[in-house]
Order: C-alpha cells, then sequence, then structure tokens
C-alpha cells in the first residue's frame, strides 16, 4: 500500500496522519474496553451459558457508564471524524492519479478501503451501544458476554431492541408507504396477538388476507410424533435425551436413507448429538454434515445439496432460511422443540417486561413465537406441490404436556398423523415411501 503511494507526497502525509489517529483510536479502544470490563464483569454477578458468562447491564448502570467515559467516546467520535474526512481525501487524490496506479496497487487501495469500513461500522456500534441517550436506553436492553475464563479479549457487548412497536414507528415505517407483510407461517394463531406487538403492528388498523394453499399435504406427507420411551422425568438437554435423538437418526436413517434435515435448539445440541453418532461409529461410514461442528450454515448447505445422500444436523438460520426442494430433503427431523433460553439476557429481559405487565411470558411471547418457529422448520419439507417426505418430532413435550396439545391445535397441519413408538413411526415410514415409487 505504501509503495503505491511511494512518489505523492500528498498521499504519503495522508497516510501518515491515517496511521497516527489510527494508533490513537487503538489506544482508546483499549483504554476503553479495560473500562468497560471493569464496570460490567469484576465482582459482578454472572449467568453462566454452555461455555461462556453473560450479564445483563440494568439501565441505571448503563447511563452511568455513558456519563462516566463521556470524555473518552467524544475523543473516540472524534478521531473517527478524523479518519473518515482522510479517507475522502485519500480517494479523491487516487481518483486524481489513475494512471500512476496498477491493478495489483488498486486492490491494495480497495482492501484498504473494505478494511477500515468495517472497523468503523464496528466502532460506531460500540460506541453507539454506551453513549445513547434517554429515549434509546429505554427502547434498548444491552448485555455482555465474555468466555468461561474471562478473557478480556473474548469480552464483547451487545444490544437488541426492546420496545419494537416505538422503534419499528419511528425508525422504519414512518419512511415508507403502510408496509405489507407477506409469508407462509406468519401467525401462531388467529387470536394471538404475539405478531402484531412484535412487529409494532395496530391490529384494529391492519387488514389481514388468507389464501389457500395450492399444496396437497394429505398425499404428500406424514407426521409423525415419537413418544418418549420410558416415563421417567424428561430434560430437554440432558445426556440421555441426546442419546435418544442420536439413536433415532440412526435407525429412521438406516430405515429410510434420504436427504434428512435434523432441527436443534442450539448448537451446543448439534455438537453433544454429533460426538454420539461418532462414538457409535455412524458418522464413519455416513456423511453426517453438523453446524458449528464441520462448518458454517452456508457451506454445509452447498454440501448437503451436492451429496446424497447425506444428514445435516442445523439449528438457528435452518428452521427458516433454507429450501430444499423435491429430492434434496425428504425426511425432517425436530429433535427439540424450538423454545428460547430464559437464561438468555435479551429474553430475560423481554420476559419482565411481560411479568410487569402482569402477563405469563411463557404464554404471551415463548409459546407463541415456539409455535411460529415450530411451522416455519416444519415448512422446510414441502416447497413445492410434488414434494413429498416424512417429519418426525422426537420432543415428547409435544404429547406429554398440556402446552403440547396448543402447540398441535394452531400449527395448522393437514398432513395426517400418528403418535407411537418409534419402531411403529418408522414402519410407516417405509409404507409411506414404498408408496411413492
Amino acid at each position: 500500500m505504501r509503495d503505491a503511494f511511494a512518489d505523492n507526497a500528498l498521499l504519503n502525509r495522508l497516510a501518515d496522519r491515517l496511521d497516527d489517529f489510527l494508533e490513537q483510536i487503538r489506544k482508546l479502544l483499549a483504554q476503553l474496553t479495560q473500562t468497560l470490563f471493569d464496570q460490567t464483569v469484576n465482582n459482578k454477578q454472572l449467568h453462566k451459558q454452555a461455555d461462556f458468562f453473560t450479564r445483563l447491564i440494568p439501565r441505571d448502570e448503563l447511563k452511568k457508564i455513558a456519563t462516566a467515559n463521556r470524555s473518552l467516546f467524544n475523543n473516540l467520535e472524534h478521531c473517527q471524524t478524523e479518519v473518515e474526512a482522510i479517507l475522502i481525501q485519500l480517494n479523491t487524490e487516487v481518483d486524481r492519479n489513475a494512471d500512476a496506479f496498477t491493478n495489483h496497487d488498486y486492490l491494495g487501495i480497495y482492501d484498504l478501503y473494505e478494511d477500515f469500513e468495517d472497523f468503523m461500522t464496528k466502532l460506531s456500534f460500540l460506541t453507539a451501544i454506551v453513549n445513547m441517550d434517554q429515549t434509546v436506553i429505554d427502547q434498548k436492553v444491552v448485555w455482555i458476554t465474555i468466555n468461561h475464563v474471562k478473557d478480556i479479549n473474548s469480552f464483547s457487548i451487545n444490544q437488541g431492541i426492546l420496545k419494537t412497536r416505538d422503534y419499528l414507528n419511528q425508525r422504519l415505517y414512518s419512511a415508507f408507504e403502510p408496509p405489507a407483510f407477506t409469508g407462509a407461517t406468519i401467525f401462531s394463531s388467529r387470536r394471538s396477538q404475539f405478531i402484531f406487538s412484535l412487529l409494532g403492528i395496530d391490529r384494529k388498523a391492519a387488514a389481514v388476507r388468507r389464501l389457500q394453499s395450492d399444496f396437497d399435504p394429505q398425499n404428500q406427507a406424514r407426521l409423525f410424533l415419537v413418544d418418549a420411551p420410558t416415563q421417567t422425568h424428561f430434560a430437554p438437554n440432558s445426556a440421555e435425551h441426546f442419546q435418544l435423538i442420536a439413536h433415532a437418526i440412526e435407525q429412521i436413517y438406516q430405515n429410510a436413507p434420504r436427504q434428512t434435515l435434523v432441527l436443534f435448539n442450539s448448537l451446543q445440541a448439534i455438537e453433544q448429538t454429533h460426538q454420539i453418532l461418532a462414538e457409535d461409529g455412524f458418522t464413519a461410514t455416513h456423511l453426517v454434515l453438523a453446524q458449528g461442528v464441520n462448518g458454517t450454515a452456508t457451506r454445509l448447505s452447498r454440501q448437503f445439496i451436492h451429496n446424497e445422500p447425506a444428514i445435516l444436523l442445523g439449528a438457528n438460520v435452518f428452521w427458516e432460511g433454507v429450501d430444499f426442494p423435491a429430492h434434496l430433503l425428504e425426511n425432517l427431523i425436530i429433535a427439540q422443540l424450538p423454545f428460547d433460553t430464559p437464561e438468555d439476557p435479551y429474553n430475560h429481559a423481554l420476559y419482565a417486561i411481560e411479568r410487569g405487565k402482569g402477563k405469563n411470558p411463557f404464554y404471551s411471547l415463548a409459546l407463541p413465537k415456539a409455535i411460529l418457529r415450530l411451522r416455519q422448520g416444519m415448512g422446510r419439507l414441502l416447497r413445492t406441490k410434488t414434494d413429498y417426505g416424512t417429519i418426525f418430532v422426537l420432543d415428547p413435550r409435544l404429547t406429554t404436556k398440556r402446552y403440547g396439545q396448543t402447540i398441535l391445535t394452531n400449527l395448522k397441519n393437514e398432513i395426517p398423523m400418528k403418535t407411537g413408538s418409534l419402531a411403529d413411526c418408522i414402519k410407516d415410514m417405509v409404507k409411506f415411501f414404498e408408496s411413492r415409487r
């Protein structure tokens, strides 16, 4: 990069100034990180997650942090403004001397711009979080995460929107004509207020239209609700449950070796299940792609498409953001009902608000969201009118808990459903696929 500027005194001076301000920013960020670490982690009660700690930062504490670090924020913002001005000057001078640079020079210059843009975006995000005014503080929730050994290099600060109605109306909807929302799984039930509250929409002022599907789920699919093998207390994240999930995957796939997607609640659950499959020797003889173990969601999706038959263990985006039509997906396994973790700092804050309104957050937030996500997950199977396949739900809470019936009622499911042992469900699965030959 410096070699490209060797014969241009102005570009060299600008590069020197850029280096000076970046060094100032580096020192200020190190000071800010240490200060925030001291203020939010040291001598504070942290909540243990799988392999890291989290802590919700109360609003009053956030205000104190913003006040105590005001001069630091001001210095960072000053340096940021100066760097942005230097980059504009650099860009102008590079354009003015375009003939002096080779293609290789331009690649280095563009890489520089991209790195600075990414850096400045992250810097703006950080300063915005801890430099909020009173109105914004009331609309958002802020929390920190740090690894299990409390290494300052793993320290991160995060934010989420609490009051979506006010935020979306002020920041988004006001800039457009009345918005239209479309989707196959928008509502968790006909009477639920959940989606209206989530999107900040006045239910009385919203027009709702429901269109008939041209799919034929009665003939395209089968839904199997697998009974728990014992009547012992069910723990969704226990080692025993992951053993049952792994062995169910093995048996389902061995009886119907087709493209199979298994949906989980977390990457930790995937990791534990994959480990059991590996210990059983299953991964040595079958292609099992595990998100977080074998790669990212994007990478594994590509591998899944180009390697048949295969098993894909996925969470997060795989519930709603993938499309595997026709033979690319014929078996869908729901390993766990998609409930959010109550201990998550963001959910913890949302639930506290619901309790303050006199509501039970499980029924007003957690359950409607789980229903919506379950419908989205089941929707991965049938993507066209000619698709077919089976769905297995391995989580026994769907048949043993009272809220399980609420979920089933609101799934709006037209797929023929059977409840039974894993062995009986597998027999019916085999018959279904034989009928499709």
